[in-house]
């Protein structure tokens, strides 16, 4: 008996995804990246920088196509859109050369549970940027993996 599709030619013995082999290099460079940015403000500014533009244009694609598949994978990709978007002030705040403003209690407020719970909270937006569809997808995983790095990277000040 024959099969209704043809037998898939082997290229290799040893074949590997090229998605695996991009996210072993991601994690390695998470793992790796924060170290050599260590106190290296300005690098750590334009990682900021590139987040910034990442998450602007995921918005501009999600607000593209806003259909989706699963009704809980879109809630679950807009929550974690909207926690990237709402992370940026604090990350602005600590990348900031102007510490004059540190003395002042409102910004305090606003960013003092990005501090207590930083990691907890990025890695969720991390993960929780998988969930979304297409380019917004790619924008938002990158810039959620550039601000873990930023948050791996630098002393924070609160």
């Amino acid at each position: 008996m024959t099969s209704a599709s043809p037998p898939m030619e082997r290229k290799g013995r040893f074949h590997v995804r090229p998605g695996f082999l991009l996210g072993c290099a991601i994690f390695l460079m998470v793992f790796f990246l924060p170290g050599a940015l260590w106190n290296k403000l300005y690098a750590q500014r334009a990682l900021f920088a590139l987040a910034t533009v990442a998450i602007l244009s995921g918005w501009f694609f999600v607000l593209l196509s806003p259909e989706s598949n699963s009704r809980w994978r879109s809630v679950i990709a807009l929550v974690a859109s909207i926690y990237l978007t709402i992370s940026l002030p604090a990350f602005a705040y600590e990348l900031s050369p102007f510490y004059w403003w540190l003395h002042h209690r409102a910004p305090l407020f606003y960013i003092w549970p990005f501090v207590h719970w930083g990691y907890a909270l990025t890695l969720l937006g991390l993960i929780g940027s998988f969930f979304g569809r297409g380019r917004a997808r790619i924008a938002f995983v990158i810039a959620s993996t550039v601000l873990v790095i930023i948050r791996l990277a630098g002393i924070w000040l609160l």
